[in-house]
Order: C-alpha cells, then sequence, then structure tokens
C-alpha cells in the first residue's frame, strides 16, 4: 500500500487505491501524480499548492510536489470527492526569474549560484548535481529556473535533469545513470514491447543565425580628396581608434558628446566617422586609419559527416537533412557552436523510440536501461524517457509502462520548438529595470463648502500622514496666477 501525506498529514486511507497515476517524465516533460480522496464527513480538503509525499511499500518515497487542481464534487450531504492532481516540486523553480550571465563556468557552478540566488528558501539541493562541461558563455534574461536548466542541459549535450522526490536537482549525463535492470531475449522482466523507429528527427546539417557580435579589431585605411569629411566604413564599430596621420585617437560619439571637444566622430549605426566642425578637411591622398571591432552578424553551419554518408546509404540520395535556427539571443560565437553541436549530438541518427510493460520497481526518467533484442532491432544502451505507474488491483500491486529513446527527448524537443522560428525578443542582462510598486494612499474631495477655484501661499501640505512645508514646493522661476494674470515672483509657494 502507497503512503500518501498532504499538507504533512497522512491522509492514506482516504485515497482510493485503484486511482493512483504516477508518471515520471524527463527534463522539461515534469513529474506528475494523480488520486481520488474521498472525505466521509467532508472535514478533510484538498487544495491547490498544499504539498503532497507518497512513498511506497518499501519506505522509499517516489513522488514529491504539490496539487496543482483538485476539484470538489459532493457526495451527500456531508462527504466530499476531490480528484487531485499533482506536479512535481519543478513548479517551485518557477516562481522567480533569473536575470544572469556565466562565462566560462561549469553547469554545476551555474545550477549551484541560480539556486542560491533565486530560491534560497525553497529547500533545494544540488547533491546529485554533476560537474558538467565548462560552458563558455550563457545568458538567462529574465527566465524561471526551470526554464534555465532546460537551456543549461540543452547546451550541455546529452545531459538531463530534474528534481527528485526529496528536492535535490539531480544534473547528469546520459552515461552515468543506469537502471536497475537489463532486458535481453531470456530475461522474463518486461511483456508487450513495442519499437517505432522515426526518421523525421533526424538532422545532420545545422545553420545557426544568431544576433551580432563582436569580432576580432580590424583596420580600415581611409583615403582623403581635399573634400571628404564623412568616411563610410564596413561594420557597425566597437571600441574605435583613429589615427590621421598623428597618434591614434579615441572619437566622440556623433550626436552625443560635445561638438567641442573632439576632433573626430563616430556613428554606430549608420557606420562611419567624420571630422568634428572645427576640424579641418584630410587632405587630397590623406590617409585616415580607423581601428575598431566590427559588430558583424552570426552565422554558423556545420555537418556530421558520417550521419550524412549513413543516411545516403540507407535512402538512396545525398543524405544531408538540414535545419536552419534563428536565434537573437545568441550572441558569442562559442555559444552558437555549442548550440550547433548540442542539436547535431542529439539528432544525428534515426531515433528508436520504444516502450514496454514491468512489475520491475526502481525504474525512473532519465536512467540508461540496456536492451538486447535483435529481433527488435535494438541493442545498446537506451534512455528512460517516461514511466508510468498503473494500479493493478491484485495485492495492492503495480505496473509500470516504460518509454525509452536512443536520445533525450527534452532535447529534441527543445530544438524542435526552434527550427524555422524567430526567437522570441531578447532582454538584455544589462538593460537597466526600473521597479514600479503600487502605493496604498487614498485622498478625499468634498464639495460641501463649495468649488475651490484658487489656492494661494499654503503653509502646508498633507499626504499619507506626512506634511510638507511651503518651502517644498518652491521653484526658482516666474509664474503667473490663472485668474488675474498678475505675476507671482520666484520662490513663493502656489499651486499652477
Amino acid at each position: 500500500m502507497l503512503t500518501t501525506t498532504i499538507a504533512g498529514v497522512d491522509r492514506s486511507t482516504l485515497i482510493l487505491a485503484e486511482t493512483y497515476n504516477i508518471d515520471s517524465q524527463l527534463g522539461s516533460r515534469r513529474d506528475t501524480a494523480a488520486f481520488v480522496l474521498e472525505s466521509g464527513d467532508g472535514s478533510v480538503k484538498a487544495e491547490v499548492g498544499q504539498a503532497v509525499l507518497i512513498t511506497n511499500e518499501a519506505g522509499t518515497r517516489i513522488f514529491g510536489g504539490r496539487i496543482s487542481t483538485a476539484p470538489p464534487t459532493a457526495q451527500g450531504p456531508v462527504a466530499m470527492r476531490y480528484e487531485v492532481t499533482c506536479v512535481d516540486w519543478s513548479d517551485d523553480l518557477t516562481h522567480h526569474l533569473a536575470n544572469e550571465e556565466y562565462t566560462n563556468k561549469t553547469c554545476k557552478e551555474i545550477i549551484s549560484d541560480l539556486l542560491t540566488k533565486y530560491a534560497p528558501g525553497d529547500g533545494f539541493t544540488t547533491i546529485n548535481v554533476q560537474d558538467g562541461p565548462v560552458i563558455k558563455k550563457i545568458k538567462f534574461p529574465y527566465k524561471d529556473l526551470a526554464w534555465c536548466f532546460d537551456q543549461l542541459a540543452a547546451r550541455a549535450g546529452g545531459y538531463g535533469w530534474c528534481p527528485d522526490s526529496l528536492k535535490d536537482i539531480h544534473f547528469f549525463a546520459r552515461e552515468t545513470d543506469y537502471a536497475p535492470i537489463t532486458i535481453t531475449a531470456a530475461s522474463k522482466n518486461y511483456i508487450d514491447m513495442r519499437v517505432d523507429p522515426d526518421r523525421s528527427q533526424l538532422v545532420n546539417k545545422v545553420t545557426l543565425r544568431g544576433g551580432n557580435y563582436v569580432a576580432a579589431a580590424i583596420t580600415e585605411h581611409l583615403t582623403g580628396d581635399g573634400r571628404k569629411r564623412v568616411f563610410s566604413l564596413g561594420y557597425k564599430p566597437k571600441n574605435v581608434t583613429i589615427s590621421a596621420g598623428g597618434p591614434a585617437i579615441a572619437p566622440g560619439v556623433d550626436n552625443l558628446d560635445d561638438e567641442g571637444s573632439f576632433t573626430w566622430f563616430m556613428n554606430h549605426q549608420e557606420k562611419f566617422v567624420r571630422v568634428a566642425a572645427a576640424t579641418a578637411t584630410p587632405a587630397d591622398a590623406a590617409t585616415i586609419d580607423v581601428t575598431y571591432s566590427p559588430v558583424i552578424p552570426l552565422l554558423v553551419q556545420q555537418a556530421d559527416e558520417p550521419s550524412i554518408a549513413e543516411t545516403a546509404a540507407r535512402e538512396g540520395d545525398d543524405g544531408i537533412r538540414e535545419i536552419i535556427i534563428v536565434d537573437e539571443s545568441i550572441t558569442s560565437l562559442e555559444a552558437a557552436q555549442d548550440r550547433v553541436q548540442a542539436v547535431l549530438t542529439a539528432r544525428a541518427k534515426v531515433a528508436t523510440p520504444g516502450s514496454f510493460s514491468t512489475r520491475e520497481t526502481g525504474l525512473k526518467a532519465g536512467q540508461l536501461l540496456s536492451i538486447e533484442l535483435p529481433k527488435f532491432g535494438l541493442s545498446g544502451w537506451y534512455m528512460i524517457q517516461a514511466v508510468s505507474m498503473r494500479y493493478l488491483g491484485d495485492l495492492n500491486r503495480y505496473q509500470y509502462e516504460v518509454s525509452f529513446g536512443d536520445k533525450p527527448d527534452d532535447i529534441v524537443d527543445f530544438f524542435a520548438s526552434l527550427l524555422d522560428v524567430q526567437a522570441e525578443p531578447g532582454i538584455e542582462i544589462d538593460e537597466v529595470l526600473q521597479k514600479v510598486q503600487t502605493l496604498s494612499d487614498s485622498a478625499q474631495l468634498d464639495d460641501a463648502g463649495g468649488l475651490v477655484t484658487e489656492v494661494r501661499d499654503p503653509s502646508t501640505f498633507k499626504w499619507g500622514g506626512l506634511h510638507f512645508l511651503r518651502g517644498s514646493f518652491d521653484r526658482p522661476s516666474d509664474a503667473y496666477d490663472r485668474i488675474t494674470g498678475a505675476r507671482v515672483l520666484p520662490g513663493l509657494g502656489r499651486f499652477e
């Protein structure tokens, strides 16, 4: 019999055993649980947001999370029935938005920092977070932590993540977490094996169009003609220096800096440099050397040649299966290369998803399962994508429906959502945040004493229990009475 606590109280005896349904999912597909609770006297309620913990007969916790829906139904004068659905602890990772940028950090360093800064009191731990690869650069502009972890797992390539029932985050490479069973032609630990090869997600050539990035510095050698005062550049410039027959100088910013303070100006958007109004026009054949870092569109392309050759041999064409990803939030060459490689790692082979049923316990999403079934074309390690628990009815036993694949579906789905689609408008990490708070205050107007058309020389003004002296409203400027037209001298309090 399963033991279930709701908001810290054991409610197992109120739950119909045959209604339990627990699904374990990988990555962005969250674990869920469902059951029916019946309260004969109506005193027990299932409410949205309450914590739910489910433990099996061996004392192992198999689910932890919160109630997401619990519609009530009256079963008589007082009895109540609740059809409860729950989502795992990943829901707690959507409460706050992270605004961070990381450079040359391991995945564990990034996850630990995000939890420390944005979920310090939520009880999450990182015992089972692997170091993962060093991520050269990644941005999280106002994204919830679950989204950040999805993105990080995809960027790492071949990684998955999930919070366990104890609120410990698991972040793991697919090569390190093994299922407690193996399946062979001789084993008797499964029934109803099904396999459905899927070539629809095959990708072996990827083009990525990112945002603009700052490339290595170049120097453009421009030539004067005795008349020209504006000189066009090949790219939008950053970190500009100009040498016009003398030492290199930093120019001012066109339409922003004072005209008399610089001899040269640069315009980033319009891609030009010009001489200041007081600077002589460069002579005919004069050399102007402009050194700057060009801001250029980011375009990366990579192919998996073995996959192309294998596909060509199998299908009789050139073997290329190509996609394009558009994501302007990627602004570094290293990040673009990481993204492209992650796509190829996940999708360069034909997927072989399958499923089976078993009564074996201990299986969970993210584990690697060894399967050797030649007649199904299965040989090697496969990742468990989902585990669904169903009630059998005999002696309170349960059966598990297991789905597996040879690549993490969460990575496939993540990148499938990006194909041929412009990424959502980005929010830069360094944008200035203006916080707006709603103030609770009130004011009351009463016309019992007649309409007030003019107020002069107020000694004090009261708002929200605070008093302001007349001097608080004094301004050193002229004003004129709205009715008489008479001048009100500077420095006197007044309403305008």
